[in-house]
């Protein structure tokens, strides 16, 4: 069982390079813009400008789950406010956050933009693309990375109010797990 394991994680990890290796000019492009951005933070206004896209995919993310989980979203932000050294760059507000949703509400950008970054990858990026298409490919992915990241407000919130969902869960994969040996 080890070994079926192991061989179909060095198959997963053998497909993962090749892709890596094969849109390498791609994959350049999308860590380059990664690092523009970057080096944007030191001035929070422009940053937030040019992050926005990110900042609304992340935020719309939040308020879409929340409302598929009944968390009721009511207030929608995209407006930067400085909160002493930092800067909150959108927000949404819910009326009914509980144990149960929470976790998956706060946590909604990163469970849903990585799958959503592969298929934006797998089927829209083509090899034989001007180079203008690619730098637009690469910046939509570059946007979804970005947006993938959760806050620390993010982890505050779920951890907080979703920390009886997360213990249910991680008990259920470790009876899971028991049942299967």
């Amino acid at each position: 069982m080890i070994l079926a394991l192991l061989t179909r994680l060095d198959h997963l990890l053998a497909g993962l390079v090749h892709a890596l290796l094969a849109r390498a000019d791609l994959w350049l492009a999308i860590l380059a813009g990664m690092i523009l951005l970057r080096l944007l933070r030191p001035w929070p206004r422009l940053y937030a400008i040019a992050t926005l896209p990110a900042t609304f995919m992340h935020e719309l993310l939040h308020a879409g789950v929340g409302g598929l989980l009944m968390a009721q979203p009511y207030s929608f932000s995209l407006w930067p406010q400085a909160q002493g050294k930092s800067w909150r760059l959108g927000e949404v507000r819910f009326r009914h956050l509980r144990f149960y949703n929470a976790l998956p509400v706060a946590l909604a950008p990163t469970l849903i933009c990585p799958p959503l970054l592969y298929l934006v990858y797998r089927h829209h990026v083509d090899p034989q693309t001007h180079t203008a298409w690619l730098a637009a490919q690469a910046a939509l992915l570059c946007y979804l990375a970005i947006a993938t990241l959760p806050s620390r407000q993010d982890w505050r919130v779920g951890l907080r109010q979703g920390w009886p969902l997360l213990a249910l869960l991680l008990a259920a994969g470790w009876a899971y797990y028991e049942l299967r040996r």
